[in-house]
């Protein structure tokens, strides 16, 4: 099963994570919009693969995207931009042995995120 990541419209995802063969997760990008909420993901953003993904979605133009690499968190910050492709960048690396202490530490309140 899929997860669908958003940032500013919720018709259509700016990311996709989808299990792999190691059943983990790879998390992909928008790389071409068809329109009517349909696109293709296939830009894949890590050369390696998550144990876990769990997005913390909005439309308000910044969502999250908490990421387990070897058993660490890490922390994905997407902006919104004025079009369903957010910019992102990796705001906390893998240093996090629990998901929630990364999300303290970085004062995101899970709650206020679909």
């Amino acid at each position: 099963m899929e997860k669908l990541i958003f940032c500013e419209d919720w018709s259509l995802s700016a990311m996709v994570a989808l299990p792999n063969k190691s059943n983990n997760w790879d998390l992909f990008a928008i790389s071409e919009i068809h329109g009517m909420g349909n696109a293709d993901y296939n830009k894949k953003l890590f050369d390696f693969d998550f144990i876990e993904i769990v997005p913390l979605n909005s439309c308000s133009g910044k969502s999250y995207v908490c990421l387990n690499k070897d058993n660490k968190w890490g922390l994905l910050e997407l902006k919104g931009v004025g079009t369903v492709r957010c910019e992102w960048k990796l705001i906390s690396d893998f240093i996090y042995d629990d998901m929630d202490l990364l999300l303290k530490a970085r004062k995101i309140d899970r709650k206020k995120f679909g």
